[in-house]
């Protein structure tokens, strides 16, 4: 016999019961949704919809973080004959001024089982998943002390006592795929500004506010410089230097060092997918945002006209023979071409560096490594970019826009052609002619000279 103090409530055509279970009887009793299908297909398909790589970040998450947290997960209890006991207003003297309230009404009890039940995961597999990994005495991990103690919220879903099993089965399958199907993760946008574990996104929130190049005297959210609204995209017309989003992709390529690429992410060499999982120490958030910090103030001194309105430098007709015109056409202010800049600085910074100083860039550094930044060619009117990245209307040549076919092989060419001037790629004669043919091929409109 089991039983579990429960809230009993109800939506649509359920019926639920909202329990606790310590993560040890969630590992004993609790079974994976594909376990309940008698197709043999069916099951291995749902089963296959288990991905080691989140599961293993989740269980790295339950053995390193003590702010450990997971949100309830739905479990359907099949068989045990459940029986319902409320715990009424009127049995309890102190909470007699309650026992009229119809709210509260039948909402407390115990729901009892006859110990011939069995649970399975309609909602939190990998959660499950890493709950009986992490607490499994064989395997490779080593839980924090009376881990398996901690409480767990679950959402128990059982059949109608008037329905059958093979009703209430066929409830459960449909109940299984409108939480996996209608289930809407958090955006990546949201991700950044809420996140309080990646540190790429702790240490992008920190460059918006201490970094004298995007720091903003009004509220963080109407930043001057920083799009903080969902997407990747600015208009022409726009005052913003980039988006979050893209300011975030900035700073993971800046901070993907050799080191980190060789050795791993923090003080245990993780990956980049499970570092960012777990918040790391007061002092490894500090020395990130140092050296984060160090990037782009050596970035903005290098390339001085990342300080200019940006609208300004987002004129498509800007004619650079007017000296009357302020506009311009800059590569610097453009989200496919501004990755392919923090790309190649990245490079500058790897090969100017030694390994000691990689661990910790100072500023002097850093600045003199991207000095070459300065003497390559970012207006977007003049090769490598012309007809490229920028491209003209075939049925009106003084009209262009972005590129966007073909835009991920284009911009890994400009990129290859740009180290290729910097003399961090080099090409023999032959590897110099395949680079011309390719840059040939992509050209939407070619020059008439």
């Amino acid at each position: 016999m089991e039983m579990f103090t429960a809230l009993k409530a109800s939506m649509g055509s359920w019926q639920y019961y909202i329990i606790k279970m310590s993560l040890s009887a969630i590992k004993k009793n609790v079974e994976f949704a594909a376990d309940v299908y008698d197709d043999h297909t069916l099951s291995e398909a749902i089963q296959r919809q288990l991905h080691a790589g989140h599961r293993n970040g989740i269980c790295d998450y339950l053995v390193n973080s003590e702010d450990r947290f997971f949100n309830s997960i739905v479990i359907a209890a099949f068989d045990g004959d459940p029986k319902w006991y409320p715990v009424t207003m009127e049995d309890q003297p102190q909470f007699q001024m309650l026992a009229e309230d119809e709210d509260m009404q039948n909402t407390f009890g115990i729901i009892q089982f006859n110990g011939k039940q069995k649970y399975y995961a309609l909602d939190g597999q990998h959660r499950l998943s890493a709950i009986k990994a992490v607490l499994d005495s064989t395997g490779e991990y080593d839980p924090p002390k009376n881990l398996g103690d901690e409480t767990l919220s679950v959402i128990m879903v059982v059949p109608d006592g008037a329905e059958t099993n093979e009703e209430f089965m066929i409830r459960y399958r449909r109940l299984f795929g409108h939480l996996n199907r209608y289930a809407k993760p958090t955006s990546h946008f949201d991700n950044i500004v809420m996140d309080e574990d990646d540190a790429i996104a702790i240490t992008t929130r920190r460059l918006i506010t201490e970094n004298d190049f995007f720091k903003w005297s009004g509220k963080e959210m109407d930043s001057a410089r920083v799009h903080m609204f969902k997407g990747k995209n600015v208009s022409a017309s726009q005052g913003f230097f980039c988006t979050l989003e893209n300011l975030y992709k900035y700073n993971q390529l800046l901070l993907t060092t050799p080191l980190r690429v060789n050795d791993g992410w923090g003080e245990n060499g993780a990956t980049l997918e499970n570092y960012i999982k777990i918040r790391p120490s007061s002092e490894e958030l500090d020395a990130l945002s140092e050296e984060l910090n160090t990037y782009w103030n050596s970035l903005v001194k290098t390339l001085p006209d990342l300080n200019n309105p940006a609208q300004d430098m987002r004129n498509h007709s800007a004619d650079p023979d007017d000296e009357e015109d302020p506009t311009t056409d800059s590569a610097l202010f453009w989200p496919i071409c501004q990755e392919v800049m923090i790309d190649v600085a990245r490079h500058l910074i790897n090969s100017s560096l030694d390994e000691k100083e990689l661990k910790k860039p100072t500023a002097n550094k850093v600045s003199s490594a991207l000095v070459p930044l300065s003497e390559l060619c970012w207006d977007l009117h003049l090769p490598p970019w012309r007809h490229m990245a920028l491209k003209n209307d075939p049925q009106d040549l003084n009209k262009w826009s972005m590129r966007s076919e073909e835009r991920k092989p284009v911009m890994n060419l400009i990129r290859d052609i740009l180290l290729w001037q910097l003399g961090l790629n080099p090409k023999n004669k032959d590897q110099v002619q395949e680079c011309r043919e390719n840059w040939e091929s992509y050209l939407v409109v070619r020059p008439n000279d």
